[in-house]
């Protein structure tokens, strides 16, 4: 077996077993070399065996396993570096000691440099040199090996270093793009705030089992209280008097996944003040299109001031039943004005984009009643796919979104050849914005909150108007 010069039991001077193949044709010279082997002062055992020629020299190396080669370059069936080459060739690695009867110098380094570890010519020397060249081949090879393995090593090292560096660059890259992601998904939290809380309406966005997940400063206000002391409550518990009545409505809604609209309802609150409000009760979907929870959408008034105090006597009751059915003349009366006002209806097909159902939500309120067929995308990619596949007279478009942003979509869709004309939704409305807007292929932009006024607008400019009813 092979092993270290610097290993502390060859150190001491505890015997070790060296296996050696002797290639060597001449008897005198075999019983030379076993001679100066057996009388060395290393302490070590040497097992020899023996190969008369090249052939059986490389029957031996090729099923047995030595720590060193004895070769004699002179064979009956090979002579010269030819040998040594054919040696080389079944095992590149086992240690070789050349032993020649020339003291030929062009020929030692011939044998050098075609892969000998010693040169050493047969004679009165040779018991003095042989076993230290045995023993130094081998150490050589193994430090040969170790330089080997720490070269491989080394690379192995480079190759997890520049790995390891590749990583840290994906990982950098991807916070960055989660920082700029999280930055958009903030400004677009903001941006759906003031929208939210900016509109004149109540809004309330339940789950199915009615308690509030969102709400609108109205909303709260109605109440007496601020949006996150009522997210979490129960909406039916808000509104005891008509927890019975509201529970059917929204049974209702969930069964059937269709919305109730324009229904005159009365929220009677701990206020001093009665509110009767034209409430819309709508589905709100997932993206299975499963009904999920709902959104109350209502317009309030104040009728009259009562005291706190008071209980609704049977004379509260029928002036508050007074005050609604008047109300709700009034309204149907102003139903009817904007009705007739509202004479326009357009023909065609828009595409709602904004990953906040709330504001698709609003979208589609505000186009409400305008004749057009409204369909909806949860992000750009999702606005791309559809827009690609389908004909639309009009997109709607938030800027800020994640992923893949208004401007980024727009400059998707016209890429593709899709020139359908692209409105930017935003509340930054900045001349550099704008530009990149502009740049992008955009027609224009409303200014968020929407409203009712810049949405016509917007049809007048780019749908076809059908006949008024």
């Amino acid at each position: 077996m092979y092993f270290s010069g610097d290993d502390p039991e060859y150190l001491s001077g505890e015997n070790k077993s060296v296996s050696v193949l002797l290639v060597e044709d001449d008897a005198g010279s075999r019983a030379l070399v076993k001679r100066a082997l057996a009388d060395n002062d290393e302490s070590i055992d040497y097992d020899i065996q023996i190969a008369e020629d090249l052939s059986r020299a490389k029957e031996l190396l090729s099923s047995c396993s030595f720590d060193n080669v004895l070769l004699d370059l002179c064979l009956p069936d090979s002579r010269g570096i030819e040998t040594l080459d054919a040696i080389r060739d079944i095992n590149p690695d086992v240690p070789v000691v050349v032993l020649s009867g020339l003291c030929d110098h062009e020929t030692a380094m011939k044998s050098i440099r075609s892969g000998a570890d010693y040169y050493i010519v047969k004679g009165s020397m040779l018991k003095e040199v042989l076993g230290r060249s045995i023993c130094f081949s081998i150490e050589r090879r193994n430090c040969g090996n170790l330089r080997g393995c720490d070269k491989e090593l080394s690379t192995e090292v480079d190759l997890l270093r520049s790995q390891i560096r590749e990583v840290k660059e994906a990982l950098c890259e991807q916070v960055t793009c989660r920082n700029i992601a999280e930055e958009k998904l903030k400004k677009a939290s903001d941006e759906s705030k003031v929208l939210f809380d900016s509109l004149t309406a109540m809004i309330w966005h339940l789950d199915l089992d009615g308690k509030i997940i969102r709400l609108n400063k109205p909303a709260a206000e109605l109440l007496d209280k601020k949006s996150e002391e009522l997210t979490g409550h129960d909406f039916y518990e808000l509104f005891a008097d008509d927890a019975d009545y509201l529970r059917s409505q929204f049974k209702q809604v969930a069964a059937t996944g269709k919305s109730k609209l324009e229904k005159v309802g009365v929220f009677k609150t701990s206020s001093p003040f009665l509110k009767y409000s034209m409430a819309d009760l709508i589905a709100y979907t997932n993206e299975d299109e499963k009904v999920s929870g709902f959104v109350v959408f209502a317009q309030s008034v104040t009728t009259g001031k009562g005291s706190s105090n008071s209980t609704n006597t049977e004379g509260d009751t029928q002036k508050n039943g007074e005050i609604a059915d008047k109300f709700r003349a009034g309204m149907n009366n102003s139903r009817q004005q904007t009705t007739e006002k509202s004479t326009k209806k357009y023909a065609g097909k828009v595409l709602v984009v904004d990953d906040d159902s709330m504001n698709r939500m609003l979208v589609n309120i505000n186009l409400r009643d305008t004749g057009v067929e409204v369909d909806f995308a949860h992000d750009g990619k999702e606005a791309v796919d559809k827009a690609s596949g389908n004909s639309f007279d009009l997109i709607m478009t938030s800027l800020q979104m994640p992923g893949t942003d208004g401007i980024a979509a727009t400059r998707q869709l016209r890429k593709i050849g899709v020139d359908t004309p692209v409105v930017i939704m935003s509340t930054d409305l900045r001349d550099e914005v704008m530009e990149k807007c502009n740049e992008a292929g955009t027609n224009a932009h409303i200014f968020k909150p929407i409203n009712k006024k810049d949405v016509c607008s917007v049809l007048e400019r780019f749908m076809s108007p059908v006949e008024s009813l």
